[in-house]
């Protein structure tokens, strides 16, 4: 469905705007009864409706006719009087909507209908939300509805359920979603209030030592949250565990959605949905509010549901509900799983509301005394009836709650006697303003002269501690709409530009603060991790000095905070980080050596921090630095160590994906460590390296499935498949091979054509013709293949010209030139193979002359120099081919066996001068050169052959007197 037609969703039809306000419900209760009518096969005449109903007989005429076939549409029924021999592709037919075919119905509430659901395009099982058909007379609901649909469709987190699709068929609006096979959380905890029969608001007289929670546990029915739940058999602090984890879970996925601008204002039990592997994902963006769209609400209006509220939302003031609304709502839907009752006592609206407005609920611990104290604790923080005394991001509640679990010191503290005694006045107000008038006459006096001075004492404090979260608010901003919208919008097709200018925007900002920042020194913290950014920033826009010199600035400040403050856990984790990612940029400068160093530096100090307890913490950290190692070792062929760092990556990565293993991210990453393994081992194992591959595709298939849309998963996929070709056909498995190969070509085609300035998708869809272009040569088919090496060099070239000082681009292209000179001389086009040989050499001696230490740029380079001297010699050019020679000794001045491979070719050329005239070296002076390179290869340690005399390559030395001495001797 078009945006455009998205938008038009809340359009109210002609026919409505005409009637008030009493109409339209009139008509709404008229339709609605009619379809329970409909449903139920009873449905009245729709000539009688319109005879009772004469002022509304224009909208009714309009809808009625129509109703019966949108019900069969939208509920998935039909009218059995109708049934024909044809009747199982009449029901297809009625039970379609769009490309979806409706199955059972799994659930309704006030928003819509949710169907299970069969999508025919890409045959996998969905779930189908579809409006009611009376809401499509109120435009509001539909506008809701629209809303739900757009806000969930832009939110991209594991605990979030995808929209696949929104459209309107017929009349009837929807939207397609991944299915989840599970149940509620409202279910679960209904189910376990009732197996441990404790009814809301009454106490259960219990055996001593046995809790509600075990009682509960211990009976569940056979159910989702039976087969979860109760695997944790009585133990109370595992099931606490599992609540806390699912806290933090759900509080992630909303600091994912707040992220994005997206509050959800209706988080409760219902809108939780945990799987049969108890994953919890959020779902039900109905009520959800994005800061750029206009508010469906004005103040005044409650939306969402009172028990779950928060007081702000719960009393109408619209304007003060943001994020910290959901994690009152999602800590209070905590509070009822961990105590199963709800923290908020009333049974209708106005006790509810009440309650909140008058009461404090009672602490976790009084309901069920087994709760830990910390998990009580930051639970009530969460949901404090200030919102300013909650936490600040919903991330800050999923990192307390973490804690919580790793049994580490909270931020949230238990209450001290003065806050106890707010919250009883709160709760008292007539006794305490009573009271408060007698104590204020006696101590007035004295009150007055110390107010005055704890009055500015206390502005400095507020004022302090409003500039630093306003501060702290800043960066947010800047990461969340700068370097985070950029990195989304990589995968945005036409987004390069914007993405560009974005990040400069982004490292202007950053200057800007670091130089304000540089004399404070309440400020290094915030100071080292801008430069931080800064390095990244600057990296990643092609200004690699600048880059560089920020990255060592923040890495030099935050040693020095670490030296001050050994103790401070989150200094020591950001200085490994940072030099993990300083590390990254001399890597890609070719400074190898340094990298190297500040690759083990971070991996000692991450280390480190997991041996103290904090693995959750930095697992992920310590993995990204041995994976980055590793390709650094590879890329010095340094192969038994690249072998350890990959297969460290993979053990800490796989103990992730144990505790989540539908997590796309982490199948993501997992592959691409496989993937690593299977590149050192190409050489060396074959076998090996295919059994890597499959794997590696395995993990991607399944993360695939998750999150189909991922643009970046789907070009991951596309290069193992182009990865798995490439080691194929070096074991002569061509027809394996050149189905891995079209493989990944198809699905990086598609890439290019939604993003086409995506810089990785134009490089791997580059990297796999050129691929192609190799099976095409080894199998005889040099025309085709001499296609495939054009259309490689075409992405390439572009590439190249926009990235001039990526090494790995530079080389890549100089490889291409090679391969499509190779091809050229099979189909006997030597001139034109010498041209792409010379530029190959060309683009391959810009990688190496910066980074002299890549073997794989020496190696290349030499390749190229050896067929472009070959093509030269063919053509007649004998002198420059001796200077092609001449450069790729200068490759191996200490490798005995390339030395006496560059003598023969010197020896060859020598020979060819005999009888070329206007050269600018002689045979002679081209003999000696030879004679030298032999010489520098015995020094090397090179032993001549017996039979050298023999070797028909130094026919032109026999005569020369160096040659004839190094024999002899």
């Amino acid at each position: 469905m078009h945006s455009a037609d998205l938008s038009n969703l809340s359009v109210e039809p002609a026919t409505l705007r005409l009637l008030t306000e009493e109409q339209k419900e009139r008509l709404t209760g008229v339709l609605d009864q009619y379809l329970s009518e409909l449903e139920r096969g009873v449905p009245r005449d729709p000539i009688e409706l319109i005879e009772e109903h004469p002022d509304l007989a224009e909208p009714l005429e309009l809808y009625l006719h129509s109703l019966t076939d949108l019900q069969s549409v939208a509920v998935g029924f039909n009218n059995s009087t109708d049934a024909t021999e044809s009747a199982p592709s009449s029901e297809s037919d009625q039970k379609r909507l769009g490309d979806f075919i409706l199955g059972s119905e799994i659930g309704r509430g006030g928003m819509g209908v949710v169907y299970e659901a069969r999508q025919i395009s890409l045959d996998r099982r969905v779930a189908i939300k579809v409006l009611p058909f009376a809401a499509v007379l109120d435009s509001k609901q539909i506008a809701r509805f629209k809303n739900e649909a757009q806000a969930a469709a832009q939110l991209h987190h594991p605990n979030i359920v995808p929209v696949f699709a929104v459209g309107a068929e017929r009349g009837v609006h929807f939207y397609a979603m991944q299915l989840i096979d599970g149940q509620p959380l409202d279910r679960a905890i209904r189910d376990l209030r009732r197996q441990s029969k404790l009814d809301t608001g009454k106490e259960v007289l219990l055996d001593e030592g046995e809790s509600s929670v075990d009682r509960a546990i211990e009976d569940l029915c056979p159910s989702t949250s039976h087969s979860f739940l109760t695997s944790t058999s009585k133990n109370r602090r595992t099931y606490f565990d599992i609540v806390a984890r699912l806290g933090v879970d759900a509080a992630e996925a909303l600091h994912a959605a707040h992220e994005y601008g997206v509050v959800h204002r209706d988080i409760k039990p219902s809108n939780l949905l945990l799987d049969q592997r108890g994953k919890i994902w959020v779902t039900d963006f109905g009520l959800a509010r994005c800061q750029t769209d206009v508010t469906l609400t004005k103040t005044g209006d409650v939306v969402g549901t009172m028990r779950y509220m928060s007081p702000e939302q719960a009393i109408g003031q619209t304007a003060l509900v943001d994020h910290r609304t959901d994690i009152y709502s999602l800590a209070v839907t905590l509070y009822e799983l961990l105590t199963l009752q709800p923290a908020v006592a009333g049974d209708d609206e106005p006790a509810v509301l009440r309650t909140l407005d008058q009461y404090e609920p009672q602490r976790l611990r009084k309901l069920c005394p087994e709760i830990p104290v910390d998990l009580e604790t930051v639970i009530m923080k969460a949901m404090a009836r200030q919102r300013d005394e909650r936490y600040t991001t919903a991330k800050e509640f999923a990192d307390d709650l973490r804690r919580v679990m790793d049994g580490r010191p909270t931020i949230a503290q238990p209450p001290s006697i003065p806050e106890r005694i707010t919250k009883w006045a709160r709760r008292h107000k007539p006794v305490v303003i009573v009271a408060g008038g007698v104590c204020c006459c006696a101590v007035l006096g004295f009150a007055v002269s110390t107010l005055l001075i704890a009055r500015e004492k206390a502005n400095t404090e507020r004022n302090f501690q409003r500039a630093e979260k306003h501060l702290l608010r800043a960066h947010e901003a800047v990461d969340r709409f700068g370097a985070q919208l950029a990195e989304r919008l990589s995968a945005v097709p036409g987004a390069g530009q914007v993405r560009r200018e974005l990040l400069q925007d982004t490292l202007r900002y950053y200057q800007e603060f670091a130089e304000e920042a540089a004399a404070d020194p309440t400020l290094q913290d915030d100071l080292a991790l801008t430069y931080s950014k800064i390095g990244t920033l600057a990296d990643e826009i092609g200004s690699t000095d600048e880059a560089i010199q920020s990255h060592e600035r923040a890495v030099n400040l935050f040693r020095k905070l670490v030296e001050e403050e050994p103790e401070q856990v989150d200094y020591r984790r950001r200085l490994a980080m940072c030099e993990n990612n300083m590390a990254l940029t001399l890597r890609r400068a070719g400074r190898v050596a340094e990298a190297r160093e500040l690759y083990r530096k971070a991996i000692t100090m991450q280390t480190e921090l997991s041996g103290e307890g904090r693995l959750a913490e930095t697992v992920s950290d310590l993995a990204l630095s041995y994976t980055n190692l590793g390709l650094l070792q590879t890329e010095t062929d340094d192969i038994a160590k690249a072998d350890e760092s990959f297969r460290e990556a993979i053990r800490l990565q796989e103990h992730l994906l144990d505790e989540d293993p539908e997590n796309p991210d982490l199948l993501r990453k997992l592959a691409a460590s496989y993937n690593n393994l299977s590149a050192i081992y190409l050489n060396a194992d074959a076998e090996k390296a295919v059994d890597c591959y499959r794997t590696a595709l395995k993990h991607q298939e399944l993360a695939v499935a998750v999150a189909p849309d991922d643009l970046p998963l789907q070009s991951d996929w596309a290069l193992t498949y182009n990865n798995l070709g490439a080691v194929l056909a070096r074991r002569d498995e061509f027809a394996d091979a050149s189905e891995s190969y079209e493989h990944a070509i198809s699905i990086q085609q598609r890439l290019v054509a939604v993003a086409p300035t995506q810089k990785s998708y134009r490089r791997d869809l580059a990297v796999s013709y050129n691929n192609r272009g190799l099976m095409q040569s080894r199998l005889g088919a040099p025309t085709d293949a001499e296609q495939s090496f054009t259309q490689a060099l075409d992405l390439q070239k572009a590439i190249v010209a926009q990235y001039p000082n990526d090494l790995d681009l530079q080389s890549s292209l100089g490889g291409v030139y090679n391969n499509l000179g190779i091809a050229l001389e099979e189909l006997g086009r030597t001139q034109d193979a010498a041209v792409a040989y010379k530029l190959a050499v060309e683009h391959q001696r810009i990688a190496f002359t910066a980074a002299n230490d890549v073997a794989r740029y020496r190696s290349f380079l030499s390749k190229h120099y050896f067929n472009y001297g070959r093509v030269l010699r063919q053509l007649g050019y004998p002198d420059q081919a001796v200077r092609a020679a001449l450069a790729r000794r200068d490759l191996w001045l200490d490798a005995p066996e390339r030395l006496f491979a560059i003598a023969e070719e010197l020896a060859i050329a020598g020979a060819a001068l005999q009888t070329t005239s206007g050269a600018k070296i002689t045979a002679d002076q081209c003999a000696t050169l030879a004679v030298e390179t032999l010489e520098r290869a015995m020094a090397s340690g090179w032993q001549p052959p017996t039979d050298l005399r023999k070797n028909e390559s130094f026919v032109s030395l026999r005569d020369h007197k160096g040659f004839t001495k190094l024999l002899r001797d």
